[in-house]
């Protein structure tokens, strides 16, 4: 995840840049958001996963499903992540998007992962938390994933506290295997 997150950003703040600088920050989000929906249908995922389809057919195929709602601008940016093998990071390239305009809107955006579902007041007292801390209106996604078996991971921005019990099992595992 990480990574994906390193390789989408710089894609995320020339879009945003140039997005801005044109005035057009909300027809680059639904450019996105039609790009995302491009590169994540199954066929169109498959080839641009192949390593050994070459960069121009899959950029030439992710531009001719977009043919009637891209812009040319946004068939460039096909281009040249295509070029570059980055085109499986166009659903992150949009995250980040979002996270550069929330906080030009002095929005910030946060994601909450549990193990188990929260209740009301437990997410009450961490967005009151959030809010302080940013001194803004956090928004807030709740998301459940059992795997974490307790606990939670709170993502705002590039800030992560990972308080989960799965987390802390594989730390305690590395210190043992020392």
């Amino acid at each position: 995840m990480a990574e994906s997150q390193t390789l989408a950003r710089p894609y995320a703040e020339a879009v945003y840049g140039l997005a801005r600088e044109q005035g057009s920050v909300d027809n680059w989000a639904g450019q996105l958001s039609s790009l995302v929906r491009i590169t994540t249908e199954s066929q169109i995922s498959d080839l641009i996963n192949n390593p050994s389809a070459p960069t121009g057919v899959v950029a030439g195929v992710v531009n001719a499903a977009g043919a009637t709602v891209l812009t040319d601008d946004a068939k460039r940016l096909v281009d040249a992540m295509a070029a570059n093998r980055r085109l499986a990071t166009m659903s992150e390239v949009k995250v980040q998007f979002e996270a550069l305009k929330a906080l030009d809107e002095g929005r910030v955006q946060a994601n909450v992962t549990s193990a188990t579902e929260m209740s009301a007041t437990q997410q009450a007292a961490i967005k009151a938390a959030l809010d302080a801390k940013w001194s803004a209106n956090v928004e807030i996604a709740f998301h459940i994933d059992p795997s974490l078996v307790g606990g939670a991971i709170i993502q705002a921005r590039d800030w992560v506290i990972d308080g989960s019990v799965a987390n802390q099992l594989k730390k305690l595992a590395a210190v043992i295997a020392q």
